[in-house]
């Protein structure tokens, strides 16, 4: 890596500059990959720690959002090989796998992967961002449609005129679906038309 040198011209100060950044991205991802394999195989425990938060505070002098972050990280890497295999190759950067484990997951991993090769870091943070403003859309849109059903119809209810135990058929329990909200949607949308007629919907 370069040292710094003041009074550099501005070509040189520039190449300087890029070659630095790049060298500070492989770190990062040199860190995380080396956390993760401290993580896995314990061995913080072998240097005398209870934990790997402990090793990371007394050894590394990471506080402890620092540490959740790299152990989200890490974890989540686990269950997505192909951005993982990528990430140790050097096809993926740091910055890159850390926005991508936000929304990534094995069915779609290998559609992240291509989108995050094919543009800029800008536009990857946007699209992530735009995936998971969709995904609280379709959920929170899925809970309107259900309440409005649930409180509609009359099979919500005990049949004397109380709230009753039994949930309706129209209004799933959410964890039955699991938290793929696009799910959650369909099921909750197709059960919603089915009564559209006598709602006026």
């Amino acid at each position: 890596m370069t040292e710094f040198f003041p009074g550099k011209p501005a070509c040189e100060a520039h190449t300087a500059l890029k070659t630095a950044i790049n060298t500070m991205e492989k770190a990062r991802q040199n860190a995380v990959l080396w956390f993760g394999e401290i993580l896995e195989r314990k061995l913080y425990r072998e240097l005398g720690y209870a934990s790997i938060h402990q090793y990371a505070q007394q050894e590394l002098g990471f506080s402890p959002a620092r540490t959740s972050d790299f152990l989200s990280i890490c974890r989540k890497l686990k269950n997505l090989p192909k951005l993982e295999d990528n990430l140790k190759t050097g096809k993926l950067g740091y910055t890159q796998a850390r926005v991508l484990v936000k929304v990534a997951d094995q069915q779609n991993e290998t559609q992240w992967l291509d989108f995050a090769q094919k543009n800029s870091r800008r536009e990857l943070e946007l699209e992530v961002k735009r995936a998971k403003k969709r995904a609280v859309d379709l959920v929170t849109g899925s809970e309107v449609i259900a309440s409005f059903f649930l409180r509609r119809s009359s099979g919500c209810g005990s049949g004397d005129g109380s709230s009753g135990d039994v949930a309706h058929p129209i209004c799933p329990v959410r964890g039955d679906l699991g938290e793929d909200p696009q799910r959650w949607w369909k099921v909750v949308g197709r059960q919603g038309r089915s009564h559209a007629g006598d709602d006026g919907i």
